[in-house]
């Protein structure tokens, strides 16, 4: 093997060399991107979790609402029937009353 054949050889060596250590540095910072965009996710995830936690307690803050006004809704509806079976029970004394009367003179 000739001087030439042997510096070809190693210069060949060197270009894969210098070749395997720029992928290297490729695969660091990519390595590097990945492991702060895991970051950001998670961080974006706490923050989403924070929110759903949060809409839960609003949405349970409501349901407790709707829960009462149904509730009110229903005892107003039963005071309307006693309010109304009362005007009718006073209505019919009335009559009984007036029939009473009339009957009566």
């Amino acid at each position: 093997m000739t001087f030439e054949e042997v510096q070809e050889i190693l210069n060949g060596m060197l270009r894969i060399q210098q070749d395997i250590q720029v992928k290297q540095l490729n695969n660091t910072d990519a390595i590097a991107r990945i492991d702060e965009q895991q970051k950001i996710n998670s961080e974006a995830i706490a923050l989403l979790t924070e929110n759903i936690s949060n809409l839960n307690v609003v949405s349970q803050r409501h349901e407790d609402r709707l829960t009462a006004l149904y509730g009110y809704q229903q005892s107003a509806d039963s005071d309307r029937l006693n309010i109304m079976q009362g005007v009718l029970d006073i209505k019919r004394k009335l009559a009984e009353i007036e029939k009473q009367l009339g009957t009566g003179s």
